[in-house]
């Protein structure tokens, strides 16, 4: 048996699988971009208040 040429193997594949790939890739992409532009993307281990110099809501007073 000869391996399948790829003019066959492109027409019984699903388009719908390189739809999914590519538009994960846009999305991987512009999240990553965007990132450096909206806080909201990035995980923010520190809070906002005490970046600040102010007391978080969470945190007790001494």
């Amino acid at each position: 048996m000869s391996y399948p040429n790829f003019a066959y193997i492109s027409r019984t594949f699903a388009p719908g699988w390189f739809a999914a790939v590519m538009g994960t890739g846009v999305f991987a992409l512009t999240t990553h971009s965007l990132a450096a532009a909206w806080r909201l993307l990035i995980r923010d281990t520190v809070p906002h208040d005490a970046r600040c110099g102010q007391r978080a809501i969470f945190r007790p007073h001494p």
